[in-house]
């Protein structure tokens, strides 16, 4: 879904010791047809959203209803983080080699076989179809603004990352089983050392190394260790505990505020890249939600951050998120899972690497 409607930016003049910001005024959430209705029947949104930019970076994001102001933040977190966005959405469809070619020690193409076989793609779809219609509405708002921004005259986006365009809501469910489900748990818990461990040695191997993260275990016992010499915090304070009498809520991510991880073409992307937004819907003078916060780039919802109401936020748990377990077939190809006989279903996928004159070669992938 495109808008291609006239939005408009203008500089204004510094006002109240601030450095000159923009005003951008988007289109509201959804594509409206000359009778103001959607394609599909539905009654379109023509509220515009209007981004005003402070002096450090930080989009205040205006909207008169929730769809209006997340199309806004698309919009923002694209025109703030573009490459990165489109570099993380093209690692999460695994299609990373298809785009870039197969990188550095065929870094993309390793990408896109490990997210074919882990199945994301799949899921992410399962995921949008069955989150409900609010949550397919807000996803779609949010993939719409950012889009828009990509087609505004003047914007200067890396040829070779316009190759992902446009987003599609699918994107927002695989980035974040990506990022999350697939980076974050299991680097808590070590695992990409027990795997290389156990393609090397066997799951002894692998226990062995476990047995070095979890101290006094047993070999025979060793799984995933999660203790974490360092990592996020978070603190809650009840308001007879602070000096003001008011509750007190701190969150302490230890993630980088810049860009990190460097991943070719371009050095200094990566997928735990945070920006910062506030979000006001409805009468500025009296908002229904006035949210202020952080959100991975690419995820239409803030993470962590408060409101007038109340403030939330997370961090690292000691909990067992993941573990790596040897199964054992039998001539017939099932495996025991507690008592269950089952059997192993392959599948066959296809990845797609550019080649240095453009051209794309396929490559199987027996799963």
């Amino acid at each position: 879904m495109f808008f291609h409607g006239g939005n408009h930016s203008r500089a204004l003049g510094a006002a109240g010791g601030l450095a000159a910001f923009t005003l951008l005024l988007l289109s509201g959430s959804a594509i409206a047809s000359d009778d103001g209705h959607d394609g599909d029947g539905r009654r379109g949104h023509r509220s515009n959203a209007e981004i005003l930019w402070d002096q450090f970076g930080i989009p205040h994001i205006y909207g008169p209803d929730l769809l209006t102001v997340v199309r806004g933040l698309g919009y923002a977190e694209m025109e703030n983080h573009a490459e990165t966005i489109l570099m993380n959405v093209a690692a999460a469809r695994g299609r990373s080699a298809e785009y870039f070619g197969p990188g550095a020690l065929n870094a993309n193409i390793n990408n896109d076989i490990t997210v074919r076989t882990e199945n994301i793609p799949n899921r992410a779809l399962t995921w949008l179809l069955t989150g409900g219609a609010d949550q397919f509405a807000i996803i779609q708002a949010f993939v719409d603004g950012a889009n828009e921004y990509t087609y505004r005259p003047g914007v200067t986006i890396d040829p070779s990352f316009r190759r992902v365009l446009p987003l599609v809501p699918m994107d927002i469910t695989e980035g974040i089983q990506n990022t999350v489900h697939f980076h974050f748990m299991p680097n808590q818990d070590n695992l990409p050392k027990l795997i290389m461990a156990w393609q090397t040695g066997g799951i002894d191997a692998a226990k062995a190394v476990a047995c070095g993260f979890t101290p006094g275990c047993s070999t025979g016992t060793a799984v995933a260790g999660n203790a974490m010499h360092g990592g996020s915090n978070g603190w809650a304070i009840a308001p007879k505990k602070s000096a003001s009498g008011n509750a007190i809520l701190m969150g302490n991510p230890h993630l980088p505020w810049g860009n990190n991880t460097p991943i070719p073409p371009i050095d200094g992307l990566g997928i735990y890249q945070w920006m910062e937004a506030n979000l006001v819907i409805g009468d500025p003078e009296h908002p229904t939600l006035n949210a202020s916060g952080v959100a991975i780039v690419g995820s239409p919802f803030i993470a962590i951050g408060y409101s007038d109401e109340i403030g939330w936020t997370h961090t690292n748990n000691t909990i067992q998120n993941t573990n790596l377990y040897e199964l054992t077939l039998n001539q017939y190809g099932f495996y025991d899972f507690g008592g269950i006989p089952l059997q192993l279903v392959p599948r066959t996928d296809y990845i797609k690497i550019r080649q240095p004159d453009g051209s794309l070669v396929r490559q199987k992938i027996d799963i």
